[in-house]
């Protein structure tokens, strides 16, 4: 849970920061600072940045600290079909899910029982199950 929250954060920090970017760009665009024609446009890619970086990331996460709060999470069984490259997500039956990786780490073909949230798809618990063998 620790681990959701450090994750929450620092997405909270990264988007706070597009934020300033956009800001700083929006602010010499109305002053007229600009030196290059090119540079009236860094407003509109900072934008597009923010806007997926929050709702691929953020929005998600912020939606499933309520459900962490109240431990309401959702049982699930399947069969991871890929590991992510840092070890902190799974492709388990077609669907991304992002987990702490010094819980445990699943190898591909493993058949899982885990608790995960709606939003963020973060996995809380998971342990291998038996019924696929």
């Amino acid at each position: 849970m620790t681990y959701f929250f450090i994750n929450l954060a620092f997405h909270l920090m990264i988007s706070v920061v597009l934020f300033i970017i956009l800001r700083h760009f929006f602010i010499n665009n109305q002053q007229r600072k600009n030196k290059v024609w090119i540079s009236y446009f860094f407003p509109v890619v900072a934008s597009i940045i923010l806007l997926t970086q929050a709702s691929y990331f953020t929005f998600p996460r912020v939606l499933a600290s309520a459900e962490m709060i109240r431990n309401d999470f959702s049982l699930q069984t399947g069969t991871v079909e890929e590991v992510g490259f840092l070890n902190n997500t799974l492709v388990i039956e077609g669907e991304k899910y992002y987990f702490n990786p010094m819980i445990y780490k699943p190898k591909e073909g493993d058949s899982l029982i885990y608790q995960s949230t709606n939003y963020a798809r973060y996995i809380v618990k998971m342990s291998v199950s038996d019924t696929a063998q």
